[in-house]
């Protein structure tokens, strides 16, 4: 708290506030102060809303992904006379084994990424920073308005698909996903994806139901390599996007059921996803909702709901959702107009998934001290914080988005305790069976304790719990995971 008063007094009557700043402007300042230190130290819990292909680190895709052999960049000319790479366009990318024909780039030409890295070793990596993430030095300009940070935003799924889904580097991806986010103290995750096929150099494929199966196992193996109490999993929700017809979803309907049915214990549910102003309502698809529930009566909803600024039209999604029974809300960032549906949410123990540095980097608030769930933090509305697409603005893990909440969303008087239920609530309001919970929310009591004795500078507390109970659950987790392989 003396860290923390100290920013507020030190910004009070300058523009130095980090919350109230761009993230991309702020971030330096955030990392170098006290207050986010203590956050990475701090077990966080669980990350509930976050996205298969935008959550490690840009340094990792790099330093890592592009650096492997036989990869190639389709480009475009931006001026009249390039200097490669830095005035080339990069479209996306692609393994091959040879040059990619040329009508797979049409608005370009492919050129080997090796061959970049050769004829311009020092430019290669800014070139692919600046392609990779939406991070600029003006943001403002570059991104005057919400339509056009999700353009941009939008784009970089295709420039890192072909990247992202060679069997290889998917694989590694999400395993670099996991350890990320428990190097930054996090213990679980529950993650949203289409599961989209992935590619092999000899040209064969995996299917939907084999990279779900691919999933589990890259789970399975990470978490047995954990010491028991300090990680707690992941599991998926299959997420596709809204912005499609009513016989694409019927498909989706189709996909999602077979995926629960394959694997019971690692899927959790189903979401739509997408940007809401430009995508169809949740209620042009009710029958294929009802359907989905009809074939798996037990599905769960986590739905994408009223990530908005508008009022009338998109948010309600919100109640759409609710009516639903939707197990939590995707960012909700438009609840606070809706109070009636704000009271049914909360009778109903629906949290609101939060997440502040997308909410401002895709411009539906620019101070983050403005941001609506600051009512339903003093309400005592069940809220998560957690982190979207972190790779794309330049974060990894939760902490950032944990100092936003902490520093600019959180009353000036918010304390530890304020930290200590987030990472609870994440926990509780998690998709993890009941049984599995409890232990979860003992063991990361242990760790909690250890972090407070840690940072006190006193001896960490011995436990004397028997947890062979809990070993034991998590144990059979990991193999009901694995016998649906």
């Amino acid at each position: 708290m003396v860290a923390k008063r100290q920013i507020y007094e030190n910004c009070f009557d300058q523009m130095c506030f980090p919350p109230a700043r761009h993230f991309f402007d702020a971030k330096a300042d955030i990392e170098s102060s006290e207050v986010f230190r203590l956050i990475k130290l701090m077990p966080k819990g669980a990350a509930l809303h976050g996205h298969d292909t935008g959550m490690v680190g840009t340094e990792w895709l790099i330093k890592n992904a592009t650096m492997r052999s036989d990869l190639w960049a389709c480009t475009k000319v931006s001026t009249s006379q390039p200097t490669p790479p830095m005035e080339l366009d990069l479209l996306k990318m692609i393994f091959a084994p040879s040059v990619p024909a040329a009508n797979t780039c049409p608005d370009g030409a492919w050129i080997s990424v090796a061959t970049l890295r050769t004829t311009n070793p020092t430019e290669v990596d800014p070139w692919f920073e600046h392609f990779l993430s939406l991070v600029t030095p003006d943001p403002t300009t570059r991104y005057p308005n919400v339509n056009v940070a999700w353009e941009y935003f939008s784009k970089l799924f295709d420039v890192t698909g072909g990247l992202l889904s060679h069997t290889p580097v998917f694989r590694d991806y999400f395993t670099q996903t996991l350890r990320e986010l428990k190097d930054d103290n996090v213990q679980y995750l529950e993650l949203r994806g289409l599961m989209l096929p992935t590619y092999n150099l000899d040209g064969s494929t995996l299917d939907t139901m084999q990279v779900a199966t691919l999933y589990a196992e890259a789970n399975a193996e990470f978490s047995g390599q954990q010491v028991p109490g300090e990680w707690f999993g992941s599991r998926f929700i299959y997420a596709p996007t809204r912005n499609v017809d009513n016989a694409t979803v019927d498909t989706y309907v189709q996909t999602a059921e077979a995926l629960i049915r394959a694997h019971p214990n690692y899927l959790a549910g189903f979401d739509l996803v997408g940007q809401e102003d430009k995508g169809r309502p949740l209620v042009e698809f009710i029958n294929q909702m009802f359907d989905l529930r009809a074939q798996v009566p037990d599905v769960k909803f986590f739905f994408h709901a009223g990530e908005t600024n508008w009022q009338g039209e998109t948010d309600l999604n919100i109640i759409d959702a609710l009516l639903l029974n939707t197990t939590r809300i995707g960012h909700g960032f438009a609840i606070s107009k809706h109070p009636a549906a704000k009271r049914l949410a909360a009778e109903k123990g629906v949290a609101i998934e939060v997440n502040p540095i997308s909410n401002q980097v895709l411009k539906l608030v620019e101070d983050l001290r403005n941001h609506p769930v600051s009512t339903l933090l003093a309400e005592d509305f069940p809220v998560v914080v957690s982190c979207d697409d972190p790779s794309f603005w330049g974060a990894k893990g939760l902490s950032y988005d944990f100092y936003q909440m902490f520093m600019g969303i959180a009353s000036k008087d918010a304390d530890l305790r304020f930290l200590k239920q987030l990472a609870i609530n994440s926990l509780q309001y998690s998709s993890m069976p009941a049984d599995e919970k409890t232990c979860a929310l003992e063991a990361w009591a242990i760790l909690w304790d250890r972090f407070i004795a840690s940072v006190l500078g006193n001896p960490a507390p011995t436990n004397k719990k028997n947890r062979a109970a809990c070993v034991t659950i998590w144990n059979n987790n990991v193999k009901l995971q694995t016998n649906e392989l």
